[in-house]
């Protein structure tokens, strides 16, 4: 009689035995159980845009996947996360910048990073952030001033009366970042091991079969000259993190609800101007007596909010340091207007020296026109009673095209934070549903 070689098959049968038991035990968060599925099929996701959003919603996506049980047990090693910016590097609103003589920059987007101190008995939740959001967004700060990219200011004193900054001792915490609010940014797409792809604008995104189907223009830089080339790329999951109008020159409206869409087309962003100034080095005593140690000086001025001195976030104190120095100029919102001469009339001021002198110093300016900036019409302005987990919309046949942005919560980087986690545990949500899908097809 022929002996079956059971010693031959046992480890197989063993560890196929032993996939089918953990998947019998490992359910998704809706409760369904998953079979052990794992065809080699890599699941695409594409996050648009690296501002403040985009970033915050690709660390956290990181960050789900790897407490998903599900994902980690069915699909480990099997997510392709992908990020594409249309500019040449990580910015948005947050995290714009300029430069003098390649090194020297200056903040033209944010100038401060604030947050709610989440053991203030103070810190409430609202405007769709929650306490867990405030939780997340500390624990965030923390390991960037710990990674030496923020440093905390230390006195609301020593910043500028805004209209959007909030200002009660003890309950906010504000920050600065010494080598520019941009290393925020690259820092939060490191811990993500994500490499975008810059020079990338999303034009449509379709449906194709069960993908979605996304098209643009990418920028091509040869050694003597830029063009553009056409694309056409397959995701399982697209994520939107741009302002609401870019979202919809997408076409996305067709894939989300009235109510979604109503929320589109009506959110709304105030407008300004700022400018990054550049002054020689023999400028710097001058303007260091006129900050008086502040880092912010709010004018009277119909056409300047405030004014911020790139000095102190730098790290810069030897006022005869032979590097050039910068002031970057808040327009009033509003306004798109160039700011250089209410700025010298100001200069002029405050310091009583004429204009032509203090432009004598100057040596570099860079100007930006934010016709989307801070918002003024949020989501919660746009519907009646919005539902509480409304913090980022979702189309498509099984919600795999997301949204997400500041007006689905608020302009502030907790409202950032908020809606970045909410577009994350929908990513999750969307692989873990197709997992249980493979699964009840086999």
């Amino acid at each position: 009689m022929t002996t079956f070689p059971w010693k031959t098959f046992a480890a197989p049968l063993a560890a196929m035995c032993s996939n089918l038991v953990a998947g019998a035990h490992v359910k998704c968060e809706n409760g369904k159980q998953i079979i052990n599925q794992n065809n080699g099929r890599k699941f695409r996701i594409l996050v648009v845009g690296s501002g403040l959003t985009g970033c915050l919603t690709t660390l956290r996506i990181r960050q789900r996947l790897k407490c998903s049980h599900v994902i980690n047990h069915h699909q480990k090693n099997q997510v392709d996360l992908h990020v594409v910016e249309r500019a040449s590097y990580p910015a948005g609103r947050f995290g714009a910048m300029a430069k003098c003589q390649s090194t020297i920059i200056a903040d033209i987007g944010a100038q401060v990073l604030s947050t709610l101190n989440p053991n203030d008995c103070r810190a409430r939740g609202g405007h769709g952030v929650s306490m867990e959001d405030i939780q997340l967004a500390d624990e965030i700060v923390r390991d960037l001033e710990s990674d030496g990219l923020l440093d905390a200011v230390a006195s609301e004193q020593l910043l500028g009366e805004t209209s959007e900054r909030m200002v009660w001792e003890g309950l906010w915490r504000h920050y600065y970042a010494p080598m520019g609010m941009n290393s925020i940014l690259r820092s939060l797409l490191d811990k993500s091991n994500v490499v975008p792809s810059y020079g990338v604008r999303v034009d449509e995104i379709g449906a194709l079969g069960d993908s979605i189907q996304v098209y643009g223009k990418a920028r091509r830089q040869s050694a003597d000259r830029s063009s553009q080339t056409t694309f056409s790329e397959q995701y399982d999951c697209v994520v939107l993190c741009v302002p609401s109008h870019d979202a919809l020159a997408t076409y996305v409206s067709k894939f989300l609800s009235k109510e979604a869409r109503h929320v589109l087309e009506n959110v709304g962003y105030d407008q300004r101007t700022c400018e990054a100034h550049f002054f020689s080095a023999e400028f710097r005593p001058i303007l260091a007596k006129v900050m008086d140690e502040r880092y912010e000086l709010t004018v009277d001025n119909d056409k300047i909010e405030y004014i911020s001195w790139q000095d102190p976030k730098r790290g810069i104190t030897d006022m005869v340091m032979s590097q050039p120095c910068s002031l970057v100029v808040h327009g009033q919102a509003g306004l798109l207007e160039p700011l250089a001469e209410s700025l010298d009339s100001t200069l002029s001021k405050l310091t009583a020296l004429s204009k032509e002198k203090i432009q004598s110093y100057r040596i570099h300016e860079k100007s930006i026109r934010w016709e989307v900036s801070q918002m003024i019409t949020p989501m919660e302005a746009v519907v009646a009673d919005p539902p509480t987990n409304w913090q980022c919309l979702r189309g498509g046949k099984n919600g795999e095209i997301i949204v997400a942005g500041d007006f689905m919560t608020q302009s502030s980087y907790l409202g950032c934070v908020a809606t970045a986690d909410a577009a994350a545990r929908a990513v999750v949500e969307v692989i873990e549903q197709d997992l249980y899908r493979q699964s009840q097809n086999t």
